[in-house]
C-alpha cells in the first residue's frame, strides 16, 4: 500500500514539475478567452478599494463559466499583493490539471479497482497531451473537469439521499464553471442514477434527489444574481447560441482527428480498449465499473456528434473531446488488469517496467509540441531586439510576419523579395490548437501554407534618422494621460489602415479607476 501511494506521488509531482515547466516558458493570454480571468482580477481591486458593488458586477453580473471568477480569486489576490506575475497566475490554475488526475485515481478506487488498476489509470492520464497542454492558460477546463470528476467520485460512495444531492450540486458547480461541460455533467448525472443495483424505483429516486441538487446550486446562483439586479439566465441563453465558430456537421471526423492529434498511439489504444470493454459487457462478463465508464463515454460522444451533427446546436471543439480522456483511461486501466490477472503465469514486474517505459517515451513525443511551444508576444520581444541591433549595422528594414493569433487571417500571402532573419513555428502548428473555433478549411490553410513566426529583412533601406521627417528605426513610444471621467466609455488610441480594412487600438473605461486596452482588426 506505501509503494502504491509512492508511485501515485511520484505521478503527482512529475506532472507538476511539467506544468510549472510550461507556465515558465510563457504563453499566457494568447488565447482572447483567457480575458475572463480579468473579473477576478477586477473583483479583487475593487475589493481592496471597498466597491462592493463593482465586486458583485464582477462575481455575479456575468453569465459566461460565472463560477470561473470565484476561482481565480485566490490567483488574483496572491498577483494583489506579490504583484503582477504570468508564471504565478499559470501556476495556479496548472494546479487543477495535476487534481485531476488524482480524482482519476480516487474514481478508480472508489469504484471497486483494485491497487494496480487504480495506480494505472491516472498514469495513462498523466500521459494524456489533451490533459497537459491547456494548463498554462488561464482557462475554466481543468477546474470544472476537477469538480465533475468530483462529483463523480461522491456518487459512487453510496446510495442515500445525501449522496445524490452531492452529486447534483457539485454538477451544478461544475456546469456554472465552464457551461461548455454540461454533456460531462450529464455523463456523471447518469453514471449515478444507473447505479447498480440497478432499478426503475432507485433510478429516478436518485435522480430526484441529484436534479434537486443541481436545481438548488444554479437556481441560487440565478437567483442571487438577480437580486442584485443581473439578469443572467438572458444573457446564458444568448451565450450558448454563440458557439458556432468552425463547422457543423463534422463531429463524427473531428472528434478521431482530434484524438489522433493530441495523443497520437494512445488514442488507437483508447479504442482498442473501449472495443474490448464492449465486448465484455455485451458478454456479461465485465464488472460494473467498465459499464460505467463506457456509459459516460457514449453519453459525451453521442451528446457531440447529435448536437452537432443532427440538430446544429454547438460546434465541436477539441476542449469538449477532451472530456472523453479520464473516462478512457478508466477504461483501459481497468481492460488492461483483467487481462493480466487472466494469464496463467503472472506478467513478470520486468514487462510492466518495460510497459510503462514505453508509455512514458510515446507521451514525450506527444509533450514535445507544447513543452517547445513559442508565442508571438515572446518572439516579436526577440525579433525587436535583433533587428534593431541589425538595423544600426546596415540600415535595413524589417519586419515580422506571421505574429498574431491568425484568427481571420488570410495566410500564404505573398510578400515582397526578402530574407528570412528568425523562424520559429506559430502555436497553430500544434494542431491541437487547431480544434479551438477553426474551421476544417481554415485547418487545412495552415497545413498548406508557411505560417510560422519570422522576422525578415527587406531589400530597402532606411534613411538616416537625422531629420524630423525621417522614420523611426526603432519603436514608436507615446506618453498617454488617461481621463478618469469617463466611466463605460470606449474610444481609440491609435488607428491605421483603410475603412473597413484596418487595425485599431482602443481604452475602454471601465470606471474611474480601471481601463482596459484591447485591439479590433
Amino acid at each position: 500500500m506505501r509503494s502504491a501511494r509512492g508511485f501515485l506521488a511520484f505521478i503527482l509531482l512529475v506532472s507538476l514539475g511539467l506544468r510549472l515547466f510550461l507556465a515558465a516558458q510563457g504563453g499566457q493570454d494568447y488565447w482572447p478567452d483567457e480575458a475572463r480571468f480579468q473579473g477576478s482580477q477586477y473583483a479583487v481591486q475593487h475589493a481592496v478599494a471597498g466597491n462592493w458593488s463593482e465586486v458583485g458586477r464582477w462575481l455575479f453580473g456575468q453569465a459566461d463559466h460565472s463560477l470561473f471568477r470565484w476561482i481565480g480569486l485566490p490567483a488574483a489576490l496572491a498577483e494583489s499583493i506579490f504583484g503582477r506575475s504570468s508564471f504565478l497566475i499559470s501556476s495556479y490554475f496548472s494546479l487543477f490539471s495535476v487534481l485531476a488526475i488524482y480524482l482519476v485515481w480516487r474514481v478508480a478506487r472508489q469504484a471497486g479497482a483494485g491497487e494496480r488498476e487504480a495506480l494505472l489509470a491516472p498514469f495513462l492520464a498523466s500521459c494524456a497531451s489533451s490533459l497537459l497542454y491547456f494548463s498554462r492558460h488561464s482557462f475554466p477546463y481543468d477546474s470544472a473537469l476537477c469538480i465533475f470528476l468530483f462529483a463523480l467520485e461522491r456518487g459512487l460512495r453510496g446510495d442515500r439521499a445525501r449522496h445524490s444531492l452531492e452529486v447534483g450540486a457539485l454538477a451544478g458547480c461544475g456546469f456554472l464553471t465552464y457551461n461548455g461541460y454540461w454533456l460531462l455533467g450529464a455523463s456523471v448525472l447518469a453514471v449515478h442514477v444507473l447505479a447498480t443495483p440497478l432499478s426503475l424505483a432507485g433510478a429516478l429516486r436518485r435522480a430526484a434527489w441529484a436534479l434537486l441538487g443541481l436545481g438548488a446550486v444554479v437556481l441560487g446562483f440565478l437567483v442571487s444574481a438577480r437580486c442584485l439586479g443581473y439578469n443572467l439566465l438572458a444573457d446564458l441563453r444568448e451565450n450558448a447560441g454563440t458557439i458556432t465558430q468552425g463547422d457543423f456537421g463534422t463531429a463524427y471526423w473531428v472528434i478521431p482527428e482530434y484524438l489522433w492529434h493530441a495523443e497520437g498511439v494512445f488514442a488507437v489504444a483508447g479504442v482498442v480498449g473501449l472495443a474490448v470493454g464492449c465486448g465484455q459487457i455485451l458478454r456479461g462478463a465485465a464488472p460494473n465499473r467498465l459499464a460505467s465508464w463506457t456509459l459516460a463515454v457514449f453519453v459525451i460522444t453521442g451528446g457531440l456528434v447529435v448536437l452537432s451533427d443532427v440538430a446544429p446546436v454547438f460546434v465541436v471543439y477539441g476542449r469538449l473531446v477532451r472530456t472523453l480522456i479520464p473516462f478512457t483511461c478508466l477504461i483501459c486501466a481497468c481492460v488492461i488488469h483483467r487481462w493480466a490477472e487472466r494469464q496463467v503465469l503472472a506478467i513478470p514486474r520486468v514487462r510492466w517496467v518495460w510497459g510503462i517505459l514505453a508509455c512514458v517515451a510515446l507521451a514525450l513525443v506527444n509533450f514535445a509540441g507544447p513543452l517547445t511551444q513559442r508565442f508571438p508576444a515572446d518572439f516579436q520581444i526577440a525579433a525587436r531586439e535583433e533587428a534593431t541591433r541589425l538595423q544600426a549595422a546596415d540600415g535595413s528594414a524589417y519586419r515580422t510576419v506571421g505574429t498574431y493569433h491568425l484568427w481571420g487571417v488570410e495566410v500564404g500571402r505573398a510578400l515582397p523579395a526578402h530574407q528570412v532573419i528568425l523562424r520559429t513555428r506559430h502555436p497553430l502548428q500544434f494542431k491541437p490548437y487547431q480544434y479551438e473555433g477553426f474551421s476544417r478549411a481554415q485547418r487545412l490553410e495552415f497545413r498548406e501554407h508557411d505560417i510560422t513566426m519570422r522576422l525578415i529583412r527587406l531589400p530597402v533601406r532606411l534613411p538616416a534618422p537625422d531629420g524630423p521627417d525621417s522614420p523611426a528605426a526603432g519603436p514608436l513610444r507615446l506618453r498617454l494621460r488617461f481621463p478618469s471621467e469617463l466611466p463605460g466609455v470606449t474610444e481609440p488610441l491609435i488607428t491605421t489602415g483603410r475603412p473597413g480594412a484596418g487595425d485599431m487600438i482602443f481604452v475602454n473605461y471601465v470606471d474611474e479607476r480601471t481601463l482596459r486596452i484591447g485591439v479590433d482588426s
